[in-house]
């Protein structure tokens, strides 16, 4: 949580009380009242970061002449790969990367599995000095980096322009109240997903059990399209691609169709557009480090 300074905090108040006011004083007074407050606030700021890092408890001292990620890569593979798979995408021990229950630990719990590791499971304790594991962590962490902790290039406002227009997104997906209900609601997109899995949801998307695309016939002939919303023995809800929720009883219904595409189609942007497209979702956060989205078989479309 941000410390809140006061504003006066920050000046003497020997200086507050003694000194006329801002204009009055000379060119050489300013100066030096300027650098004096900024000093200030440079030593309260790194009182607080010191204060975070004992926190965190990661005061370790890291390699010379490598970044931590990379270093911490050389370890992971000669360590961990054979069982986690190359870049943590998983093998015999389950996946690294894109993992919502690694996005939820803390640095501090990674660090605490890598060295003592999880009892009753084959993952065991590695004897690594505190540097590597600490070198490892920051590895797994930056394979679980969310799009908008990632630096994606591309025209932020085009992209908008692109969501709400063109690409036709907003038909179905809503960000921050504006667009349709038919889609996952993307206004914390940026923090839930990684780059790779934001491209791969929108060049291959998947059918998701939350919005299965189902199709009714009714007796009378009345076709209803769109999205199960619930399903039960005797009923079924439908929300149709207008928005629009229908209540069904199944005995009223001559056959249901339930499709394993998604509805939305594969993106045929051109690289550019895609590339915008890609930069607005990923800024799209309300809350760091939510994941409201647990059902492991669920894409984001």
């Amino acid at each position: 949580m941000e410390t809140m300074i006061p504003r006066e905090s920050l000046i003497p108040r020997t200086v507050k009380l003694r000194l006329p006011t801002w204009h009055s004083r000379s060119m050489t007074q300013r100066i030096w009242l300027g650098v004096s407050c900024l000093a200030l606030l440079g030593l309260v700021t790194c009182a607080t970061a010191l204060q975070l890092d004992a926190q965190n408890n990661l005061q370790i001292p890291l390699s010379q002449g490598v970044s931590p990620i990379k270093a911490g890569e050389s370890t992971y593979d000669a360590n961990c790969s054979a069982c986690h798979g190359a870049n943590g995408k998983g093998g015999r021990a389950p996946r690294l990367a894109d993992s919502d229950d690694i996005r939820e630990m803390k640095d501090q719990e990674i660090f605490a599995v890598i060295q003592d590791g999880i009892p009753g499971t084959e993952m065991t304790g590695f004897p690594l000095s505190k540097t590597q594991i600490s070198e490892l962590t920051a590895f797994i962490r930056n394979l679980n980096a969310s799009a908008y902790q990632q630096n994606v290039s591309g025209d932020f406002a085009a992209g908008e322009h692109l969501f709400y227009g063109a690409a036709g997104c907003s038909s179905c997906h809503i960000i921050a109240g504006r667009g349709g209900l038919i889609g996952p609601d993307l206004s914390n997109i940026g923090a839930e997903r990684s780059v790779a899995q934001l491209t791969e949801a929108i060049r291959n998307p998947g059918a998701t059990p939350r919005y299965r695309h189902v199709r009714a016939l009714t007796h009378s002939g009345q076709i209803v399209d769109g999205v199960m919303k619930n399903d039960s023995t005797y009923s079924i809800q439908i929300l149709d691609l207008r928005g629009i929720y229908h209540l069904l009883l199944k005995s009223d219904l001559q056959e249901i169709v339930y499709y394993k595409e998604s509805l939305m189609p594969p993106s045929t942007l051109p690289e550019k557009d895609f590339q915008k497209l890609l930069a607005y979702l990923s800024r799209q956060v309300v809350q760091m480090g939510a994941n409201p989205r647990k059902e492991p078989e669920e894409r984001i479309y």
